[in-house]
C-alpha cells in the first residue's frame, strides 16, 4: 500500500500500535520513547497546533526520548523495512524541531531560535543519530529525501511552523506508514489559505513545498499538478477534472504553530 491509496485508519487503533513500532518489546528503547513520544502528541496536539507551553514543562521527557532514539544502532536499522525507517526517521526529525523550539521558548518563530547570530536551526547539528550528530536538513535531505522515493514524506515532517504540514497528534509507526501521511496529505491540502483548489476554475494555489520539493512530486507523478489529482481525495472531484490546472503558489507562514500565541 502507498500513499495512492489515501485510506483513514481509525484513530484508536494507530494510537496502541503507535508506541510498538518498529517493536513491541516492552524492554526496547524505541517501543519506551514511543511510548512517551505518543502522551506528549495526544496531550499537548490539537488540530496541528502545538501547546509549547505545557511541553516546556515536559522538556526532559522529549530529552529522554532523543537519548533512547539515538541509542538505536545503524544495524539495527538497515534491518527494518523501508516504512519502519521513514516511520524512525520522520518521528526523530519532528521531535527535534520540538527540542530547538522548547530550548528557547517563547519565541515567534523557530527561525529566531537561538538568536541572530546563531544561523538555520535546520543547520545546527544538534541530531543524535547511529552514533554521530548531524542536522535537521541533512535528515531531511539525505537521511529521508535521497534514500527513499517518497514524496508524501514531505507531509510527514514538521517546521514548527504555520504554514508547514501539521504536527501529527501521534508518532508515525511502520506498520500504517503510508496510511498516515496520505491523511497528513488530505489535512494539509485541505488547510486555506495555504492550500486553495478550485475545479470549477481549474486552479490550485498551492503550498510553497510543492514548488520548493517539485523535482520529488514530478518524480511520482510527471509534475505537481499531477500529484495532486493522484492524492486528492476523490469526492473534491479533482482526478478527473478535464483540462489542466493553473498553478500558483502561496506564501509560507513561518510563524510558531503555537496553539497559546501571545499567552507566554
Amino acid at each position: 500500500m502507498n500513499i495512492l491509496s489515501l485510506a483513514c485508519v481509525g484513530a484508536g487503533l494507530l494510537f496502541i500500535l503507535a508506541a510498538q513500532s518498529p517493536a513491541a518489546d516492552i524492554d526496547d528503547p524505541l517501543a519506551a520513547a514511543n511510548a512517551i513520544y505518543a502522551e506528549l502528541l495526544a496531550n499537548h496536539v490539537k488540530d496541528g497546533r502545538v501547546d509549547y507551553r505545557g511541553l516546556r514543562a515536559r522538556r526532559d521527557q522529549i530529552q529522554e526520548c532523543l537519548k533512547m532514539y539515538g541509542s538505536i544502532r545503524l544495524s539495527r536499522f538497515d534491518r527494518w523495512t523501508i516504512p519502519e525507517r521513514l516511520a524512525f526517521l520522520s518521528n526523530l526529525y519532528n521531535l527535534y524541531v520540538l527540542k530547538i523550539i522548547l530550548d528557547d521558548y517563547p519565541l515567534s518563530s523557530i527561525r529566531k531560535a537561538g538568536g541572530w547570530f546563531s544561523g538555520d536551526p535546520f543547520e545546527w547539528k544538534v541530531v543524535s543519530i547511529f552514533g554521530h550528530r548531524t542536522s535537521l536538513l541533512i535528515i531531511h535531505k539525505n537521511y529521508l529525501r535521497r534514500d527513499y522515493a517518497e514524496p508524501g514524506i514531505h507531509f510527514a515532517v514538521c517546521q514548527g511552523a504555520r504554514s508547514s504540514p501539521p504536527l501529527r497528534h501521534e508518532p508515525y509507526n511502520g506498520e500504517h506508514y503510508y496510511d498516515q501521511i496520505a491523511d497528513q496529505a488530505r489535512v494539509f491540502l485541505s488547510r486555506a489559505p495555504d492550500n486553495q483548489i478550485d475545479v470549477k476554475r481549474r486552479r490550485m494555489v498551492l503550498s510553497p513545498i510543492f514548488k520548493w520539493y517539485e523535482e520529488d512530486f514530478a518524480r511520482y507523478a510527471g509534475g505537481v499538478e499531477g500529484y495532486i489529482r493522484i492524492i486528492a481525495p476523490p469526492e473534491w472531484g479533482v482526478r478527473d477534472a478535464p483540462g489542466r490546472f493553473s498553478v500558483s503558489y502561496s506564501r509560507f507562514d513561518w510563524k510558531l504553530n503555537d496553539a497559546n500565541p501571545g499567552r507566554k
